[in-house]
């Protein structure tokens, strides 16, 4: 059986609207039944045999059934039956992320501990009826737990809730037993600090003190603590996740929004201020980004003349002139490799690095004029060209070539080339489009005209006699004598000596 003839077999028995493409594992894919990753877009691999691990990671993910917070006692137990290439597999770094469905599994009784070393075996349609018949029966019993409020009351309780990490506690005001949830897997609403905060019980929030700045005191209307454990095999983990989904054509629908004003003379504001921080210790090593942006586009094309898909946009508004759109700073010893860097495949073969709209009221397109360069202000590659369009003609250019071993080429215009004055008032020379070169003491065409007629003049041959043949401005010499030859085959000579 492969995978889309098992989604088929599960969207039947638990009723599911499926829809009849079989690539796509019946509509199943990728909400519901897994499928893979292949470094540059999610495949179904609708065609591959389906196992018993595919069909408990789709069963539990129509449940709904937490997988962020599970026995983390059971991982190793799981861990050496799941599929090692990961679900999905993301590239270079293969995680059997299937671990968190399989224990939630395990711990909801979907499968039993017998079925573990089957996980990557082939399924059957009498298989997956059982499974989805036991998971539509698990949900069926599925009861709402109220929160439990850490009063008095409230804290003879507190390890009945161990075995229930869906519960959600409410700490009170006055509490101080923060010792009690240290090691709870819950979340936790704490009104009891200063803001209010949702975390759980392994981050930083969970000690019940103000937090705290190098500076100062932090005021903050909501704190949320969210600390993700060595073992946790969950694809992402976000304090805040924010999701709007729109179906006006007249809202524009905002993830997560941000706003500062600034109220007076030197109160600083910022809209939004994100950290990601590496481990104190010099020696570990990790992977550290501040902001990721994904611009996920599956409708037409972001050109020109269809609507725009943008990764960052950032909007000047007032009534003054504001500073830089975009300002790096490197603060103390830490200092960008490169100041802004595009992947080798992130821009569309026809598209540009930079750009800029259409304008003519900007002074400067790159001002350098502030910093010395120790290397190159501009570094290309062979065959790389800048490039100046003209009003007629082809594009102007500077480039290297590869021919023989290289050249440095200066493309003209249709016109030619000029050498101007630094006052721009005269010509200092001009390189036409023939190749003549042309200055104020003269022109290159003139003194080639003048060198041939000395050219065609010149002679090796010295006359023996006055009356040798010769024409009227023949020149010839020896160590003695120069020769000229003032008529048809008549020649003066003159002495050479020294003085």
């Amino acid at each position: 059986m492969d995978r889309a003839a098992a989604a088929l077999r599960i969207a039947s028995d638990l009723g599911l609207s499926h829809t009849n493409d079989r690539t796509t594992l019946y509509g199943l894919f990728p909400a519901m039944f897994p499928g893979g990753y292949e470094g540059d877009s999610d495949v179904t691999y609708y065609y591959k045999e389906a196992t018993l691990e595919n069909v408990v990671v789709a069963l539990v993910r129509w449940t709904g059934w937490d997988t962020i917070h599970y026995d983390l006692h059971l991982v190793s137990e799981v861990k050496p039956f799941v599929s090692p290439m990961g679900f999905p597999y993301y590239k270079p770094d293969p995680t059997p992320r299937s671990i968190p469905y399989v224990v939630v599994a395990l711990q909801r009784n979907l499968i039993p501990r017998d079925d573990l070393p089957k996980l990557r075996s082939p399924v059957t349609e009498t298989q997956i009826d059982e499974l989805c018949s036991n998971a539509k029966h698990l949900l069926s019993k599925q009861a709402i737990t109220p929160p439990l409020i850490l009063d008095d009351e409230g804290i003879k309780h507190i390890d009945e809730v161990r075995t229930n990490p869906q519960q959600v506690i409410i700490i009170p005001t006055g509490f101080s037993r923060y010792d009690l949830i240290r090691d709870l897997p819950n979340r936790f609403i704490d009104l009891n600090a200063p803001s209010l905060r949702l975390f759980n019980a392994q981050s930083g929030l969970s000690n019940g003190r103000q937090d705290y700045f190098p500076l100062g005191p932090l005021e903050s209307q909501l704190s949320v603590g969210l600390r993700v454990s060595a073992n946790s095999y969950s694809h992402q983990a976000e304090s805040i996740y924010g999701l709007v989904e729109n179906e006006s054509t007249t809202v524009n629908a905002v993830g997560i929004w941000g706003a500062a004003s600034s109220l007076r003379k030197d109160a600083r504001v910022w809209g939004g201020f994100l950290v990601a921080q590496s481990a104190e210790a010099a020696k570990d090593d990790a992977q550290v980004i501040g902001l990721e942006i994904d611009t996920i586009n599956n409708t037409k094309a972001g050109l020109s003349p269809n609507r725009s898909k943008v990764g960052l946009q950032v909007v000047g508004i007032g009534n003054q002139p504001v500073t830089n759109a975009i300002e790096v700073i490197g603060a103390g010893r830490a200092k960008w490799s490169t100041g802004m860097m595009f992947d080798g495949n992130s821009i569309y073969s026809d598209g540009a690095v930079i750009g800029v709209g259409n304008s003519k009221n900007v002074a400067r397109g790159i001002d350098f004029s502030q910093v010395q360069f120790k290397d190159s202000a501009f570094l290309l590659h062979q065959g790389s060209r800048i490039t100046f369009n003209n009003i007629s003609g082809a594009p102007s250019m500077l480039y290297t070539d590869a021919f023989s071993n290289g050249h440095f080429v200066l493309r003209a215009g249709q016109a030619g080339l000029r050498i101007a004055s630094n006052d721009d008032s005269k010509n200092l020379a001009i390189f036409d489009q023939n190749g003549n070169i042309i200055t104020p003491r003269g022109n290159f065409d003139q003194l080639l005209a003048d060198v041939n007629m000395l050219k065609k003049h010149a002679t090796d041959r010295v006359p023996s006699t006055s009356h040798d043949g010769c024409s009227k401005g023949d020149v010839a010499e020896d160590q003695t004598y120069i020769y000229v030859c003032v008529s048809p085959n008549k020649w003066r000579r003159a002495s050479l000596s020294d003085w």
